[in-house]
């Protein structure tokens, strides 16, 4: 280790002044760490400092608790955003059956209902994704307006429980 740089750890890139030597991204704004007749290392510029010292460049704040933390530079901007490793999965055994492969084989498995909770980068708050198994055929639900279908699912469960009162007993005349 030499004036801070820990040559053994760079790698190529780093080492031939193409990639900068703290985050190994290609930088923006360069600045010459190093410059001697065998090595030049670059860094990020100042400027661009704060996007260097970022896992993610595209990320400027913490992950909520609840995200997988699975980000990448290379993510697509559509697909720029946390999702949790978190995933609930509620069987339709009254739905029709599902397989893969081979459709006249199986193995079928009843279809479900899919949840997990992400919030795109650009968003202030999370959603919790509610839909028809891996399609993208579902809903993005606020926090509240989930916590509301819980509880009108709950009242519907809760009505299929009460008793049937039974009929009036009709009198001949």
């Amino acid at each position: 280790m030499t004036d801070g740089i820990a040559y053994d750890k760079l790698t190529k890139d780093q080492l031939s002044g193409v990639s900068c030597i703290h985050c190994g991204r290609v930088p923006v704004n360069l600045k010459v760490v190093e410059n001697s007749t065998d090595t030049t290392l670059v860094a990020c510029s100042e400027e661009d400092r704060m996007m260097c010292e970022r896992k993610v460049f595209w990320l400027d704040s913490p992950c909520p608790p609840w995200c997988d933390g699975l980000h990448a530079d290379n993510d697509h901007p559509d697909d720029r955003g946390h999702y949790s490793s978190w995933q609930g999965r509620v069987p339709l055994i009254n739905e029709k059956a599902e397989t893969y492969g081979d459709l006249s084989k199986g193995p079928f498995q009843p279809e479900y209902v899919a949840l997990h909770i992400r919030q795109m980068v650009r968003e202030h708050r999370a959603m919790i994704w509610c839909g028809l198994g891996e399609t993208a055929k579902g809903w993005h639900l606020t926090p509240a307006e989930a916590r509301t279908l819980a509880k009108v699912l709950m009242e519907a469960a809760n009505l299929t429980s009460i008793a049937p009162k039974m009929a009036p007993s009709i009198k001949a005349a």
